[in-house]
C-alpha cells in the first residue's frame, strides 16, 4: 500500500504489473543460478575425486553453496580444496592440477553455461550489476552483496513500467534507451554516416 501511494493512483495498474514481472524475473534468475551452481558443484566434485583430493563431494557441495555469494563465493570455495591438496600432496603437480580444473570449470560456467541459462532473463547490463555489487555491499554489507542482483532486476522492471522511475530502466538496463528511428535520426544529424549505417545493418540482421 505504501508503494502504491508512492507511485500514485494513476500508475497503480502499471505498478502491479511491474511487481509481478519483477517477481517472475527474480525467480527465473534464482532458478538459473541454482542450476548453474549445481552443475558447477558436480563438476568440481568429479574433478577433485579423479585427482585424489579427500572429501571431493564436500568441496563440490561447498562450491555450489558459496557461489550464491557473488564475486567472493567462488574464490573462497576454490581456496579450501587447493590448500588441502597442497597439504596432502608430496609435490606441486596435484595442487596445480586442482587449481587449473577449478579455474576451467569456473570459466566455462561464466562464459558458456551462465549466459545460456540467463539468456532472456533480467536484462541488466554488466556495468549495472558491478555497480550494484559495490553500492549495496557498501550500504548493507554482506546482505547487500547477496541481494544486489535481485534488487537491480526489480528496479529495472519498475523503471520500464512506471514513468517516474524510468531513469532506473535507462541507467541499469541493457536495452537501448532510444528506439531505432531516433538513434538513426541522431546519427544522421551528427553526420555520422558509419554509425547510421551500422544501425540500419543491425535492423536488417534482426
Amino acid at each position: 500500500n505504501r508503494f502504491m501511494a508512492l507511485v500514485g493512483p494513476d500508475n497503480a495498474p502499471a505498478a502491479k504489473t511491474a511487481l509481478a514481472e519483477a517477481g517472475q524475473r527474480t525467480q527465473r534468475y534464482l532458478v538459473s543460478l541454482a542450476i548453474a551452481n549445481t552443475i558447477n558443484g558436480v563438476a568440481i566434485s568429479a574433478g577433485l575425486y579423479l585427482l585424489g583430493v579427500p572429501n571431493a563431494l564436500v568441496w563440490g557441495l561447498l562450491s555450489a553453496i558459496l557461489r550464491f555469494v557473488p564475486v567472493l563465493g567462488a574464490w573462497v570455495a576454490a581456496a579450501f580444496p587447493i590448500i588441502l591438496s597442497i597439504a596432502v600432496s608430496d609435490g606441486w603437480v596435484t595442487p596445480i592440477l586442482v587449481a587449473l580444473w577449478i579455474l576451467a570449470v569456473d570459466q566455462l560456467g561464466l562464459y558458456v553455461l551462465e549466459p545460456f541459462l540467463y539468456s532472456g532473463g533480467g536484462g541488466a547490463s554488466p556495468l549495472a550489476i558491478l555497480f550494484s555489487f559495490v553500492f549495496w555491499t557498501w550500504l548493507w554489507g554482506g546482505i547487500g552483496l547477496l541481494l544486489a542482483t535481485p534488487i537491480t532486476l526489480c528496479l529495472i522492471v519498475l523503471g520500464r513500467h512506471i514513468p517516474g522511475l524510468r531513469a532506473f530502466h535507462v541507467l541499469l538496463g541493457d536495452e537501448q534507451a532510444f528506439p531505432v528511428e531516433e538513434r538513426f535520426y541522431q546519427r544522421a544529424l551528427a553526420g555520422d554516416a558509419d554509425g547510421a549505417w551500422k544501425i540500419l545493418k543491425n535492423v536488417g540482421d534482426e
